[in-house]
């Protein structure tokens, strides 16, 4: 369900470990919070980190940014989510580039990347698996 990318002295790995409340609970945003996973492999060298990055929701509108840009409909995406940890932005002339904080290590990434078609579509169907893992909740109140 996770997603690989690659440049010539990169490689970074994201995935969808589950919700950070794993027993429905009566609060709509609680429900919603996601666990990302982020290795970074670079010289030999890798760096993993965890933490709750953004919700179910987010995860919806970043594959509709990307699905949009992938159509023409738009010249750019510039996505993070309400915890400023993760941010996916792809520039008109196809600059992917990643960014990833994991607080309790203290250490950030920024990976960069001449994004293909075939990269975009890897990026939404990393949504779109993870979604279908794990879908808005709509348990409780809002």
């Amino acid at each position: 369900m996770g997603i690989i990318l690659k440049n010539d002295n990169q490689e970074i790995e994201l995935d969808i470990k589950g919700y950070e409340v794993s027993i429905p609970v009566k609060s709509y945003w609680d429900n919603n919070w996601l666990v990302l996973s982020c290795r970074l492999t670079e010289g030999g060298r890798s760096m993993y980190g965890e933490f709750p990055g953004f919700m179910t929701m987010e995860l919806q509108r970043l594959k509709t940014l990307l699905e949009e840009f992938q159509s023409g409909a738009l010249s750019s995406v510039s996505w993070n989510g309400t915890e400023p940890n993760f941010a996916v932005y792809l520039s008109q002339n196809h600059l992917l580039t990643i960014f990833f904080y994991a607080e309790t290590d203290g250490w950030e990434i920024n990976f960069h990347k001449d994004a293909t078609a075939r990269d975009i579509e890897k990026l939404i169907s990393f949504c779109s698996d993870s979604l279908s893992h794990y879908p808005v909740r709509n348990i409780g109140t809002k």
